[in-house]
């Protein structure tokens, strides 16, 4: 597999791995970081074929394990991967359609958003890379990481204004 890097959109010679992306959020050039097109992992059809009858879990570590082999080691991504998309909290319902489309309802979350699969995947994985205090601000963080239950290695400091901030 290819060691996969992430690009500006306002400037495509600046180059990160996922942990760089991840914690800066957005490019020293406020450009958004992205996977070129033609370096973009590819999923071979067995492996897609395969996923019908995989948890939505075993899914996103196919997916993902290709753009972060080379930093979250196979086991660990597991790991996180199974936590964040625990069926018991998060559930993921496949709905078949007249004829043979189906449709998978990412509706199922604290918010009842597809945001919340990202959310969750986003915390754990701040988690894992940094295993040391996150600075938060309360106003502004999406309800799907409120609150972070498996999320032990990251002590929450919340910062509350006691006036209006200018």
């Amino acid at each position: 597999m290819k060691k996969v890097t992430y690009y500006s959109t306002n400037n495509p010679g600046e180059r990160v791995n996922f942990e760089t992306a991840l914690l800066k959020g957005m490019a020293s050039d406020y450009g958004l970081y992205m996977v070129a097109r033609n370096e973009a992992p590819v999923l071979d059809s067995e492996t897609i074929k395969n996923m019908r009858t995989m948890s939505y879990a075993e899914i996103a570590f196919e997916v993902l394990f290709p753009y972060l082999w080379f930093e979250i080691p196979a086991e660990q991504l597991r790991l996180l991967l199974n936590d964040t998309y625990r069926e018991d909290k998060i559930p993921t319902l496949v709905q078949h359609v007249i004829g043979g489309p189906h449709i998978m309802w990412l509706t199922q979350g604290p918010t009842y958003s597809f945001k919340d699969y990202a959310a969750r995947f986003f915390g754990r994985a701040l988690n894992y890379f940094l295993g040391k205090t996150l600075l938060l601000q309360r106003a502004g963080i999406p309800a799907a990481l409120w609150p972070m239950p498996s999320t032990v290695w990251i002590a929450l400091i919340i910062l509350y204004f006691s006036q209006k901030v200018p």
